[in-house]
C-alpha cells in the first residue's frame, strides 16, 4: 500500500470513528431530550392534589421537627402554621383521607427518607379496622367503598418519587397487582387528562402551581351544631391489623429516637366502637410508655356546638383550638427537644405561610353560604372590622349553636340578654372609636357615638333597625327592604379606608 493510501485509510477510519462518536452523542442527547419532555408531560397531566399538599414538604423537609399522621380528622384538625406562629415549632400535616393505620405507617416510612422529625403524633381513629389491603377491605365493603379507598390513597402517594420504600408500601397496601402500576408509574393512570388541563397544570412545570399554604392542613367552615357523648368502655374485643401497625409505628419511632404521641381528635357523634378505640389506644400507649392525648373525652378542648364541621371533622374553629392545645402540650412536655424558630430568617417559609394564611381568611367570610359559616370565619379575621346584626324575634335566639358562635366572637354572654327579650342584637368589632367590641341588646338606644365609619346613630326595635352615619337618615347601612326578613346581616369594613367592603345577609 502506498503511503498516500495508508494515510487515506487512516483518515477514513478516523472519520468513521468520529461519525460513530457523533452519532452516539446525538443519540444520548436525543434520549435526554425525550426523557426531559416525558418528565414535563408527566408533571402536566398528573392530578395536582398530592403535589399541592406536599409541595412545601419537599422544600422544607430538613426543617421539619414534628409530623402529624392519621386520617382526615388530622387534615382538618391540625394547623402546623398556627403552631409555628404561636410556638415556633416546625411541623407538617401528613394526614390522609380515609388513612387506616397501615397507610399511616407507610406514609411515615416514606417521609423518613426526607426528614428527621423529633416528634411524631399519630391519630388512632379507625383502630378497629381489621384489614391491610385497602382494595379488599372487609366483607361489608361495597364496590364504591373500595374505589373511594383506592382514590383516597392517591392523595398521600402520588407526590412521592419511585423508591424501594414506596414500592414496598404499595405492595403492602394494594392486593390487586394491576393497580400497583397506577401508584408506581401514574402516567398510565393520568395520561388521558388532556381535556381537563388548565393553566395550573402547566404552572407545575415552573413549580408555580397551586399549593397548600397550611403545611398539609385544610380548613373547613361549616358548623354541625350538635353532638352526642358515650361513656368510657373496655378496649377492642380482639387484636386488629390496625393495632399491629400502630405498634410498628411506635417501634419504628423508638428505634430512631423519635418521640411518639398517640391521639384521638374530637368527634361530634361518638359511637361505642370509638370508646373501645380510645381504651385500646390507652392500653397500647401505656405498654410502650408513650403519651396518649384523648381529645374525644376531654370536652374542654373544643366547643362541641360550634367547632365541628360535621359528625367527625373539625371546622376552622376546632382546628384553631386543637392546634393551640397541641402547641401548648409540646411547650409543656417536649420543649427540651423542640426549638422555637420564630425570628430565625432561615425559617422564613414558615413566617410567610402564617402571613398568607391570615390574608386568605377574609375570603372565607365572603364565600360563606350561611350565617354559621360566616360567623365562624370571623373568628380570626384580621383584614376587616365588622358589624353583626341579628333581627328581633329571630329564631336565632333559640338556636344554641348560633348563640355560642356569637359568644365566641364577642367573648361575653351578652347575646343571651338579647335572647331573653327576643332581640334585636348588634355587635361591632373594631368599629366604634376606642372600643374593641361593642354590644347593644334589645331596645337599648345608645347615644350617638364616633366610629371609623363616621358619627353613628343606632336605632334598634323588634321589627326595625337602622345604622345612620353623620345624621344621614336617608341611608340605612342595614338593608331593611330586600333583606328585611333575613335573620343576620354582616357588614365587613375595610380597616384602612373605613369603607364598607361587603354586606352579607342570611336567613337561618
Amino acid at each position: 500500500m502506498t503511503e498516500t493510501g495508508a494515510v487515506n485509510k487512516e483518515n477514513n477510519e478516523n472519520k468513521r470513528s468520529n461519525n460513530i462518536w457523533l452519532f452516539a452523542v446525538k443519540a444520548v442527547a436525543l434520549i435526554v431530550i425525550v426523557v426531559m419532555v416525558m418528565q414535563a408531560v408527566f408533571k402536566v397531566v398528573e392530578r395536582k392534589e398530592s403535589y399541592e399538599k406536599y409541595a412545601d414538604f419537599f422544600d422544607v423537609a430538613d426543617q421539619i421537627d414534628v409530623l402529624y399522621l392519621g386520617t382526615s380528622h388530622v387534615i382538618n384538625g391540625v394547623n402546623p402554621v398556627q403552631i409555628f406562629e404561636q410556638y415556633g415549632y416546625t411541623g407538617y400535616n401528613m394526614g390522609g383521607h380515609g388513612s387506616i393505620l397501615p397507610a399511616s405507617y407507610w406514609e411515615l416510612m416514606i417521609a423518613l427518607q426526607y426528614c428527621n422529625p423529633k416528634v411524631v403524633f399519630i391519630d388512632t381513629y379507625m383502630l378497629e379496622k381489621d384489614y391491610q389491603y385497602i382494595d379488599v377491605m372487609d366483607e361489608n365493603a361495597t364496590a364504591a367503598d373500595l374505589n373511594t379507598s383506592v382514590e383516597q390513597l392517591h392523595l398521600n402517594m402520588d407526590c412521592w418519587p419511585y423508591s424501594d420504600v414506596k414500592k414496598a408500601a404499595i405492595e403492602d397496601l394494594i392486593y390487586d397487582k394491576e393497580l400497583h402500576q397506577d401508584f408506581l408509574f401514574d402516567f398510565e393512570l393520568y395520561h388521558e387528562r388532556w381535556t381537563e388541563l388548565d393553566k395550573n397544570d402547566f404552572l407545575r412545570l415552573k413549580g408555580a402551581s397551586d399549593r397548600n399554604y397550611l403545611m398539609g392542613g385544610e380548613k373547613r367552615t361549616q358548623v354541625y351544631g350538635t353532638y352526642t357523648l358515650e361513656e368510657p368502655t373496655q378496649g377492642l374485643p380482639q387484636e386488629t391489623v390496625s393495632m399491629q401497625y400502630l405498634r410498628k409505628i411506635i417501634e419504628e419511632c423508638k428505634s430512631r429516637g423519635i418521640e411518639v404521641v398517640t391521639m384521638l381528635l374530637p368527634l361530634a357523634q361518638l359511637q361505642p366502637h370509638d370508646m373501645e378505640v380510645a381504651a385500646t389506644t390507652e392500653q397500647i400507649s401505656a405498654e410502650y410508655g408513650v403519651p396518649f392525648l384523648n381529645m374525644i373525652q376531654d370536652t374542654s378542648i373544643v366547643n362541641l356546638y360550634t367547632d365541628l364541621n360535621d359528625s367527625g371533622h373539625l371546622n376552622v374553629g376546632g382546628m384553631n383550638r386543637v392546634s393551640a392545645y397541641l402547641g401548648k402540650w409540646m411547650a409543656d412536655n417536649e420543649s427540651s427537644i423542640l426549638t422555637d424558630h420564630r425570628g430565625d430568617s432561615a425559617y422564613s417559609r414558615w413566617t410567610d405561610r402564617a402571613v398568607q394564611s391570615h390574608e386568605a381568611e377574609s375570603s372565607y367570610v365572603e364565600a360563606a353560604d350561611n350565617a354559621y359559616s360566616a360567623l365562624l370565619s370571623l373568628y380570626d379575621e384580621t383584614t376587616f372590622d365588622y358589624v353583626v346584626y341579628v333581627k328581633g324575634n329571630s329564631s336565632a335566639y333559640t338556636n344554641v349553636a348560633f348563640l355560642q358562635l356569637i359568644e365566641e366572637l364577642s367573648g361575653t354572654t351578652e347575646v343571651e340578654t338579647a335572647a331573653a327579650v327576643g332581640g334585636p342584637y348588634l355587635f361591632m368589632h373594631g368599629v366604634a372609636d376606642g372600643i374593641e367590641n361593642l354590644e347593644i341588646c334589645g331596645d337599648q338606644q345608645p347615644a350617638p357615638f364616633s366610629s371609623e365609619l363616621g358619627f353613628i346613630t343606632y336605632l334598634g326595635l323588634h321589627d326595625f333597625a337602622a345604622i345612620y352615619v353623620n345624621d344621614d337618615t336617608e341611608n340605612n347601612l342595614l338593608d331593611m327592604n330586600e333583606h328585611y326578613n333575613d335573620d343576620v346581616q354582616i357588614l365587613l369594613i375595610n380597616k384602612e379606608t373605613g369603607e364598607i367592603y361587603s354586606h352579607l345577609c342570611f336567613s337561618l
